[in-house]
């Protein structure tokens, strides 16, 4: 019986006490007073109403309540590393109601945890078909087809991501195209698809890194310097985008033009982890090895107490402002951090030949040099080994 059914019975039930009220006893020939109770029966009557349709409603929701908390329980499997319990947890949510677009995100991961790729492919595909505007659909699905090593697929799939996201969903979704685009070899269509997404929002300054990231690796400064240059009037308060400047800057044998874009943003964001550091590094390497810049690396290993890189800083600039002790330890540190890192190898080559241990020196040189991994200060690195090779001859 519905509420509203168990509503009329008991308004006739009211109506029924009423009647009595204005009855009259045709065997006595006079009116009998029934107002107590009327308001006895009255009171009884709605509180059936109220009880029952309390009971119907109550009712009603246990379905939903079951519904979200297996639903968790789900997650929680899930979470937990249990794909089957996860998969039977999800299944019995889906005997109950539809499953919203995240869940069946979830029933893909646990299907593909417990090695099943077509259950869990089938599952992402009948998501995307049902929920076309849900971004982690389409999302989930370009990235399983990435791990299961489709890059056609994924990009057809971030493609169409891209169709429907906006913001930095749009851009995550251009940059991962542009990603497996390069790594398929397909370096200039990568490059295409940044500049057509930057010509359709000029102002996205997500896809703007990227896009001048790209061209400064592959040897474009000035043509990534350009583009960081518009970014930057798009989004002149942004950080990232300053420091991706001074970053260039670096590259094109700018020191002066880096070390004020690296001020700026630091201005706008003073614990900026990559700007802390890398002009702490910048002023080490111009020979400004002042307090200031060794607060400055100290302040990004605080940050980021495991970040080789920081850690690597810390020790140049310990190193160049003698204190040689505390520059081996820190340096240790960082090549414990990242085994095999040149630019660490170099450094701690530096710090050891200072230190006067020269085998140890030549060693780490050496490393720097054969790991045939480019960086900034290679050339620096050979000229060392050469003269500490041509003492140790004498």
């Amino acid at each position: 019986m519905v509420w509203w059914e168990m509503l009329r019975d008991r308004c006739s039930v009211l109506g029924w006490v009423a009647a009595l009220r204005d009855g009259t006893d045709r065997s006595m020939g006079r009116r009998r007073g029934l107002a107590p109770w009327t308001a006895c029966g009255a009171l009884i009557a709605l509180a059936g109403l109220l009880s029952g349709c309390s009971q119907r409603l109550g009712s009603a929701s246990l379905p939903i309540r079951r519904f979200a908390v297996v639903l968790r329980q789900g997650e929680l499997y899930l979470a937990e590393r249990r794909a089957t319990r996860a998969i039977d947890a999800f299944d019995i949510a889906a005997s109950l109601g539809p499953l919203p677009p995240a869940s069946r995100v979830l029933l893909a991961k646990a299907y593909h945890a417990a090695k099943r790729p077509d259950l869990a492919e089938h599952v992402l595909q009948e998501c995307v078909a049902a929920f076309d505007s849900s971004l982690a659909s389409h999302r989930a699905l370009a990235e399983f087809y990435e791990m299961t090593g489709r890059p056609r697929q994924a990009i057809q799939e971030y493609g169409r991501l891209r169709a429907v996201a906006r913001g930095k969903a749009r851009t995550h979704a251009t940059r991962e195209v542009a990603l497996l685009q390069q790594r398929t070899g397909r370096e200039s269509e990568a490059e295409r698809t940044l500049e057509a997404a930057l010509r359709c929002d000029p102002l996205d300054v997500g896809v703007s890194l990227v896009l001048a990231e790209r061209l400064v690796r592959t040897g474009r400064v000035d043509a990534g310097i350009e583009c960081l240059q518009q970014a930057a009037k798009s989004a002149p308060n942004s950080p990232d985008v300053l420091t991706a400047l001074a970053t260039a800057y670096r590259a094109a044998g700018r020191p002066g033009g880096a070390e004020k874009a690296y001020g700026q943003a630091l201005k706008i964001a003073p614990h900026h982890l990559a700007a802390t550091n890398d002009l702490a590094y910048l002023r080490a390497i111009r020979g400004h090895v002042t307090a200031e810049a060794e607060r400055l690396a100290t302040t990004a290993v605080k940050t980021a107490p495991d970040n080789s890189k920081c850690l690597d800083t810390l020790g140049f600039v310990q190193l160049r402002r003698g204190h040689v002790d505390k520059a081996l330890d820190t340096l240790e540190g960082a090549l414990h951090r990242a085994p095999g890192d040149p630019l660490i190898c170099y450094h701690l080559g530096m710090a050891y030949s200072q230190f006067g241990a020269r085998g140890l020196a030549v060693s780490y040189l050496s490393a720097a040099l054969d790991a045939k991994k480019p960086f900034e200060e290679s050339k620096d690195c050979q000229r060392l080994l050469d003269r500490l090779r041509k003492k140790s001859q004498k």
